[in-house]
């Protein structure tokens, strides 16, 4: 790894990396690394909606309880209703 890409790698993550900077091979190296994450994320996903859809399917879908409902429940820490 070049000196230039270790520095990008520790910015915060909303910083941009200095890529006009890079080769052309860096360049391409770096969209294959892209492409390899999303397919990684993309297996994440499908393992997640396949763990949703059996536990729908064994608990059925219940929907969520809005947090209006309990907007009438005193805070712990104001004490004051629906804060």
């Amino acid at each position: 790894m070049a000196m230039d890409e270790e520095l990008d790698a520790m910015k915060p993550a909303g910083m941009p990396a200095a890529m006009e900077r890079w080769n052309v091979e860096d360049l391409q190296d770096y969209i294959d690394r892209m492409r390899a994450e999303i397919t990684r994320v993309e297996a994440i996903i499908d393992s997640k909606d396949s763990a949703n859809a059996a536990a729908a399917a064994l608990f059925g879908d219940k929907p969520r309880t809005p947090l209006t409902a309990f907007a009438d429940v005193p805070s712990p820490v104001s004490g004051a209703v629906g804060a």
